[in-house]
């Protein structure tokens, strides 16, 4: 009795769990078939293609042509100057003896109370007397500094001879009011025929006798044909 009780009892547990066990998939013995398909349609498809083709296209070309156009003053001779090539700090102007179409001036100290060219005087002045042996020319007279001079010197009568005016002036003709100026050395002037040939008076001022105003010097330029 004891034996079929046990058999019974196993029985029923085998029966039990078998009624418990979860169906295969696609069996449909009467157990709730699992409809929950849960299917992860999000497909994540990664399609960020870079086409970013980092392309340096920053081609650096140094346009810089460092051409060096300083001017080579050992070029210039010993004593002479031009506007690239001043005067050392001692003291010392570049003058230009000659019209301003030389190339290079000469180094002159600097002096009070005399002038070496019209630029040591004021505009209505005119330095007279000066003379200044241009750059490397071999000249028989010495350096020497002149004077400044008022521009005008009173009226005068052009048509008397000789010259009325005073030492270093000559009389302009400036119809009824002739005037006494200080005669210039290029390149300083008062008129074209003060430049010579090819010359140009320019920036000079004319003021006669009759007005109260003083003449200013100009200064002569020469242009290529």
């Amino acid at each position: 009795m004891m034996n079929n009780s046990r058999i019974i009892g196993v029985g029923l547990m085998l029966a039990l769990l078998a009624a418990l066990a979860v169906p295969a998939c696609g069996d449909d013995g009467g157990g709730a078939a699992d409809t929950d398909t849960d299917t992860d349609s999000d497909t994540d498809t990664d399609t960020d293609t870079d086409t970013d083709t980092d392309t340096d296209t920053d081609t650096d070309t140094d346009t810089d042509t460092d051409t060096d156009t300083d001017t080579d003053c050992d070029a210039v001779p010993e004593g002479c100057c031009n506007e690239e090539c001043p005067c050392p700090g001692d003291g010392s102007e570049c003058v230009y003896p000659a019209n301003p179409i030389d190339l290079n001036g000469v180094c002159k100290p600097i002096v009070d109370d005399a002038c070496w060219s019209q630029d040591d005087c004021a505009p209505t002045d005119v330095c007279i007397g000066a003379f200044v042996c241009p750059c490397g020319v071999d000249c028989d007279d010495e350096d020497q500094t002149g004077t400044c001079l008022p521009s005008t010197s009173g009226c005068c009568d052009a048509s008397v001879e000789p010259d009325p005016c005073p030492e270093n002036y000559a009389c302009m003709e400036l119809a009824d009011e002739d005037t006494c100026h200080a005669i210039t050395t290029q390149p300083a002037c008062f008129a074209d025929v003060d430049c010579g040939e090819g010359g140009i008076c320019t920036g000079a001022v004319i003021c006669s006798c009759m007005v109260d105003c003083m003449s200013e010097v100009g200064v002569c330029e020469y242009y290529d044909e």
